[in-house]
């Protein structure tokens, strides 16, 4: 069972959810907010991709983006820094962001990289379903559904699928 099926298991009631942007406020803050968060009950920790052009996101979110992108914050220095953070952070942790930057990095590398679980405001279906194992369908904050990218494409088609957020798990041992 995942990290995150055990904290819905656990505690059906009442979860601390937290989104932090990863670079903010500093370059070396992500892993030290992330510790802080944890220490201080947060059940799960969101962690935003930051990225520069975040429309879906609220004014709070696209500061925080632009001050974590003037620091230096980018997938490849994001993926440096919590490449060891299961020596110190427990609790389940889902990167969130863009399709943009994972595309500018690699798809294939970004999803041979993480292993955590992702959310995407945005994405390429054709992507999904070649390189990632299981999607959880969300929308308006709810899951919908969920299955392998290519029986959810099957069952709702490529519009459908590109109208709602995606989780992606591809080592759920360690979400």
């Amino acid at each position: 069972m995942s990290k995150l099926d055990l904290v819905f298991k656990e505690k059906s009631k009442r979860i601390l959810n937290v989104y932090c942007t990863a670079g903010y406020p500093a370059l070396d803050s992500t892993m030290k907010v992330m510790a802080s968060l944890q220490k201080n009950g947060a059940d799960i920790i969101e962690l935003g991709m930051p990225y520069s052009d975040p429309l879906a996101d609220g004014e709070v979110i696209q500061v925080s983006s632009i001050k974590a992108l003037a620091n230096g914050m980018n997938i490849a220095v994001l993926f440096d820094q919590i490449k060891d953070m299961r020596k110190s952070i427990s609790i389940p942790v889902i990167l969130m962001g863009y399709m943009n930057p994972i595309l500018q990095y690699g798809f294939e590398n970004f999803c041979k990289k993480h292993n955590t679980a992702i959310i995407l405001a945005s994405h390429n279906m054709e992507e999904v379903t070649r390189l990632c194992d299981s999607v959880i369908m969300m929308s308006n904050g709810k899951i919908t559904d969920q299955g392998s990218p290519e029986s959810l494409l099957k069952k709702y088609g490529k519009k459908k699928l590109e109208d709602v957020f995606l989780k992606i798990a591809r080592d759920k041992d360690n979400l």
